[in-house]
């Protein structure tokens, strides 16, 4: 949560003495001079032009602290380059997302990957990731008549060899929005559940225009429940309000054609995106 510093501007009391007399009375001209209208500012219309993500750069406190720029093969991304040095690629079957390499700063050979599978709607089924050929944690999806209803992550237990339950996150919907997710993971023998309820706007969710932006854009990797809600709604988070507490308002700006250029959330900059239009 952010804090927000409270001004208080002090009260000054201006007084004003204004000295007047009596102007002559001029006699009004017969033709008086006729003034042009205002000039109106032009208005942006909007445009039908496609665009290609280029850059994404990310904030906090309103400061960058990363950026990522996107590589493409014809239409589609191959590389994500981060600031820092590391970068991703990615390989497809079929037109979709099958594998993401993950590679340090300098390195010609993949540290880790991340394997994709999918159901016979292409909804995502199973998010897999690898440190080497060991596979570390695993998110899998389920779905109610094309919906997410489920979230199951899991990680590897050196223990028993073999995967264990991380936490379950449940879906609420309202129409075709995400309205309340519910997490629930076991720390230390003990139960903990995190409610999250979700507000929407009324317009076609921006980030769903943008395809397979949660598994090639590095800000989204967190791969945390509470997540989902923005890639699986029709339309845009407006507000989001944690375990009851106050409001995490969103916002957002698009280019002329409907493209998104920044999220801001709790009234600062959250991400802010550049484009190739044509």
């Amino acid at each position: 949560m952010f804090a927000f510093k409270k001004f208080i501007l002090p009260c000054v009391s201006l007084f004003i003495l204004v000295a007047c007399s009596k102007s002559p009375q001029n006699t009004p001209d017969p033709n008086p001079p006729i003034e042009p209208p205002p000039i109106k500012p032009p208005v942006e219309q909007p445009s039908n032009q496609k665009c290609t993500l280029l850059k994404g750069v990310y904030y906090q406190n309103n400061v960058a602290y990363d950026s990522s720029e996107f590589v493409y093969s014809d239409t589609s991304i191959i590389r994500t380059n981060e600031a820092s040095g590391r970068y991703y690629t990615f390989e497809y079957s079929n037109g979709t997302i099958v594998k993401r390499n993950h590679f340090l700063k300098g390195a010609n050979q993949a540290a880790a990957y991340t394997n994709f599978s999918y159901n016979a709607e292409n909804n995502i089924t199973a998010i897999e990731i690898y440190d080497g050929n060991n596979k570390v944690r695993s998110f899998y999806f389920n779905y109610n008549a094309g919906k997410l209803e489920k979230l199951v992550a899991k990680k590897f237990s050196s223990i028993t060899s073999s995967e264990v339950v991380e936490y379950e996150t449940s879906y609420t919907y309202t129409g075709e929005n995400i309205t309340q997710s519910t997490k629930v993971q076991n720390i230390g023998g003990n139960t903990q559940t995190e409610v999250i309820n979700y507000s929407y706007d009324n317009l076609d969710n921006f980030l769903k225009k943008r395809t397979n932006a949660f598994l090639v854009e590095p800000y989204f990797f967190s791969l945390e429940g509470s997540l989902y809600p923005y890639f699986f709604s029709k339309n845009n988070i407006k507000g989001i309000v944690y375990n009851g507490g106050a409001n995490s308002p969103h916002t957002y700006r698009t280019n002329t054609s409907g493209y998104l250029t920044e999220i801001t959330i709790n009234n600062q900059i959250a991400s802010r995106y550049r484009y190739e239009c044509k």
